[in-house]
Parts: C-alpha cells; structure tokens; sequence
C-alpha cells in the first residue's frame, strides 16, 4: 500500500500497533516513518527513515532504522539502532549497526556492517 504521509500512516495505527491488511501487507513510503512507540506488522517495508516501536515484516529496505525489536526476513539499511534483532537471510547496515542482540534463522545467514563494527548494547543494570 503507498502512503503519501506519515498521517496517512497513522490513520491505520490502533491501540498502539500498525497491523497492515491481509489484502495488502506492503508499506511503501517515499518519506520518512515516524512512529515512535507504535509497533508495525507489515509485508515489506519501503520507506526513507522508520522510527517505530517493535518491527515485524518481511523485508525492510530503508535508510536509517531506529526502533524496538526487529523480526524480518532481510534487513537492508544504512544505519540500524535496534533492540534485539531476528531475521531470515542477511541484515547489513552500511555505515552503523547498533543492537542488543542479533540473530539468523538461516545456518549460513548474514550480519554485517560495512563501514563500522556491530556495537551490542548493554543490558541496564539497576
């Protein structure tokens, strides 16, 4: 589904969760997801910048990622600052890779950053 602006986007947003309809699953956004706290289900995802809650989708083609927990299929971004990451096949990030934890489903999947080292975060401790 192609949204024009991030109010279209939120029109679909309820109790807190972007759940995409069966009938098309797809987010293409030619502008930036702001979202903050709202948690996304969705196909694929196409957009400029995502700033969101949790992520669950298929694959996620976009250039900055800033969000809770992501579960896809293939990540394709510029710089990823996540929570803990799950996915299928590959997740690179070309400049900055930040996360608590990241994980393939695949024996021979795919974690890298091109132009930095992965950083994990620490657990906050009290």
């Amino acid at each position: 589904m192609k949204f024009e602006n991030n109010d279209q986007l939120k029109a679909m947003v309820s109790e807190g969760k972007l759940i995409m309809p069966s009938t098309d699953r797809d987010i293409e956004a030619d502008f930036n997801i702001n979202l903050p706290g709202v948690d996304i289900n969705s196909g694929d995802i196409n957009a400029r910048n995502i700033i969101s809650g949790d992520i669950n989708s298929r694959n996620i083609n976009s250039w900055d990622i800033k969000s809770g927990n992501i579960d896809a299929v293939n990540i394709d971004a510029m710089n990823i600052d996540s929570g803990d990451i799950k996915f299928y096949a590959y997740a690179i990030a070309y400049e900055s890779f930040r996360c608590k934890s990241v994980n393939g489903r695949r024996k021979n999947a795919l974690v890298k950053c091109l132009d930095s080292e992965i950083v994990y975060k620490k657990p906050r401790t009290r």
